[in-house]
């Protein structure tokens, strides 16, 4: 007797999964344009409430004094930049194997970083000094597979509960990928920005080095377990800033008049580790990391002390469809 309900076949189940998984990005698309229109921006950075006065004394305790005190506001300035670029670099959220030459990726992903949000130059740099307890980033993300084990990437990224947005390409060459009994291994470089910051200029470089062995698993699932090193370079300046921006008649004062930070570079080593799992076109990939600063700072109220920027740990998910 013949069923009275066919069966599907795996084509239709396919064809569905991609349209659930296409209307899927869609809205998390709409949801991303829409956040930084509707919402307020209570986590963007107002560099000028680091500002910590002058001592406009001219003896000698006075002009240590205002040394002292632009030290301070100088060394917030090093700790937050150094800290949200470690936030910001670009994760990798792939194992080493490229795509190939006809591949595509394209997603959503999700980054969540722990931030030292008590610390006082956090504290200071917003303006109702209560940041949030993470740096959420919403990414849309692709990739593109090209000749000789190359493959491009980029994305565009949108901080939660901000105005400020991030913008990042990267390149990354497999040096030896799909043999058997070995692991992939692929080096990348990336380059990051942050866009739409009235006082802050950051810039992000990182170059990785990344190890991956895929896994079959009852010949539907590929699932990809990957560890990677990455050298984090974290390059801020800082536009013009008004300590008093609602104030114009002070402009030109000493005391209070116009100033900017002197530029920071930022050194860090983050380790990261994360699974990738495929079923058909579908992706879905799961990535911790964990920067730790190559670097330290001079306390200005005690030269002999060295302060080092707070490690950052992060979560990364991506999901995404690859054709």
């Amino acid at each position: 007797m013949k069923p009275l309900v066919r069966s599907r076949q795996p084509h239709q189940l396919l064809r569905r999964a991609g349209l659930c998984a296409f209307l899927l990005t869609g809205v998390l698309l709409a949801g991303v344009l829409w956040i930084p229109r509707a919402i307020a921006s209570p986590n963007d950075i107002h560099l000028h409430f680091l500002y910590r006065g002058r001592d406009l004394r001219t003896t000698p305790e006075g002009l240590a004094n205002d040394k002292r005190l632009r030290g301070l506001q100088q060394l917030d300035f090093a700790l937050l930049s150094a800290e949200l670029g470690f936030a910001l670099a670009e994760p990798l959220m792939a194992p080493a194997e490229t795509l190939g030459i006809a591949g595509f990726d394209i997603g959503v992903g999700l980054t969540v970083a722990d931030i030292p949000e008590k610390s006082a130059h956090w504290a200071r740099a917003v303006e109702d000094e209560r940041p949030d307890n993470n740096v959420i980033i919403t990414r849309l993300r692709f990739r593109k597979g090209l000749p000789l084990s190359f493959e491009i990437e980029g994305s565009l990224g949108f901080i939660h509960d901000s105005s400020h947005m991030l913008g990042a390409v990267a390149v990354k060459w497999a040096l030896n990928e799909g043999f058997y009994y070995f692991p992939d291994i692929a080096v990348r470089v990336s380059i990051n920005r942050l866009f739409n910051s009235r006082d802050l200029d950051l810039f992000n470089f990182t170059g990785d080095i990344i190890v991956s062995k895929h896994f079959a698993i009852a010949g539907m699932f590929l699932i990809t377990p990957y560890l990677a090193y990455s050298l984090v370079w974290a390059r801020s300046n800082s536009q013009v800033l008004d300590p008093t921006p609602k104030v114009f008649s002070d402009n030109e004062s000493v005391a209070t008049g116009n100033f900017v930070f002197t530029t920071e570079n930022a050194l860090g080593s983050r380790i990261n580790f994360g699974l990738q799992l495929v079923w058909y076109i579908l992706n879905i990939t799961l990535e911790g990391a964990f920067t730790i600063p190559n670097f330290s700072l001079v306390d200005p109220n005690n030269p002999g002390n060295r302060i080092t920027p707070a490690t950052i740990g992060m979560f990364n998910a991506k999901f995404s469809l690859t054709f």
